[in-house]
């Protein structure tokens, strides 16, 4: 079967892992998208439409490149529809939307050509940006997701409120949990940093203000006597000074490291053998690319009880939970991490919920298996 995958950013790696799946199941497998899978696209044709059009890693102005990559999307939607024409696939699984009235209108004729998958990795639209550029948009949005064949979500949680939400889409919704997410393995440390202290939290991807590292700078400050550093690792999306600042203030200059890079992917594992603890204090999530990486790194977590989160982890079992946006019992939920590694073999929790997980394989055959009823 022919298939196209288009992710306009955000769900690389899941993207990745999916599609060489999907190539192993003996599908013909495109992706089109805003990254460069290099070596790793052997299993698939990776087109990167930034790079095609225009190098937009060039261009160093924030809103300059924002716009100039709201202007490539539409000329990639002109491109896809070429390539629609041309190759004919069974499948276009679509993994984000940008433009959801721009995707709509190219709905309309992608349709006339191939069945059409929505991947709904976050029921939260725009993670609750509610700015004027980023709602005007957003319009269109519940029209969109009315005319794809089927909606996925990863989550019962996401379903849930998804029909909450939009209660005439109850039959196009299925739940296909989230892959474990896999990484080089690491050849030597090229980070080389060093921590002084008995445990390293760690806080890791793109800094985004639902990703709440506001209410964890809050929490350390009430962890003042304990022997702990917070590691931030990630590009941040977000001005960083007002943070640093909060951070200052409240003198956690000695407790926290800011590493705010992007982390290439051969630098994952190093990143995740620097910390015993992966800290999630998101506002809102469906499911956590992070917390993937958690579970495949065996490393515990405290998350807040939120969402995709409390449908995996088991409070004191993998980790704690904490209530949404409360820096006092997210420090509560530290300290009880730290003291249960102790006694707890929090760990090895970890990797039997690793072990117990869904394959990409077998996530890859049930997508086919609705791809299948689609166009059967």
């Amino acid at each position: 079967m022919k298939i196209f995958i288009v992710n306009p950013g955000m769900v690389n790696d899941y993207v990745y892992e999916l599609a060489t799946s999907m190539h192993k199941n003996g599908n013909i497998v495109y992706v089109y998208g805003s990254d460069d899978y290099e070596e790793r696209s052997k299993n698939f044709f990776n087109f990167n439409y930034y790079n095609y059009f225009f190098k937009v890693e060039n261009i160093k102005i924030r809103s300059l490149k924002r716009l100039i990559k709201g202007t490539l999307y539409i000329f990639l939607q002109f491109y896809l529809l070429k390539e629609v024409i041309k190759e004919k696939p069974k499948v276009i699984h679509i993994q984000w939307s940008r433009i959801p009235l721009l995707d709509k209108f190219f709905l309309f004729f992608f349709k006339r050509y191939s069945s059409v998958v929505f991947t709904l990795h976050n029921t939260t639209n725009n993670h609750g940006d509610k700015s004027f550029l980023v709602s005007l948009l957003s319009l269109g949005y519940h029209q969109l997701l009315k005319e794809f064949e089927c909606i996925i979500v990863h989550t019962n949680y996401s379903k849930k409120k998804l029909l909450s939400d939009y209660p005439d889409l109850s039959s196009k919704i299925k739940v296909i949990p989230h892959g474990m997410l896999r990484f080089p393995k690491k050849i030597k440390n090229e980070l080389n940093l060093s921590f002084n202290s008995s445990n390293v939290l760690l806080f890791f991807g793109n800094i985004q203000y639902y990703k709440g590292l506001d209410i964890l700078i809050e929490a350390m400050d009430l962890l003042k006597d304990l022997d702990i550093t917070l590691l931030i690792a990630g590009k941040s999306n977000i001005p960083l000074q007002p943070l640093k600042q909060r951070a200052n203030d409240l003198s956690l200059e000695k407790k926290i490291h800011w590493h705010t890079f992007f982390i290439k992917d051969r630098n994952v594992e190093e990143i995740y053998d620097y910390c015993d603890f992966v800290i999630l204090p998101h506002r809102h999530i469906d499911q956590s690319g992070i917390l993937m990486s958690a579970i495949q790194f065996g490393k515990p977590v405290v998350a807040t009880d939120i969402g995709g989160f409390s449908e995996i982890i088991e409070d004191g079992k993998q980790g704690f939970l904490f209530k949404k946006e409360d820096p006092v019992d997210l420090s509560r939920a530290i300290r009880k991490i730290i003291d249960a590694n102790k006694s707890l073999k929090l760990d090895n929790n970890m990797s039997l919920l690793r072990d117990s997980w869904k394959t990409w394989h077998q996530i890859a055959s049930t997508t086919m298996n609705i791809y299948k009823t689609l166009i059967d």
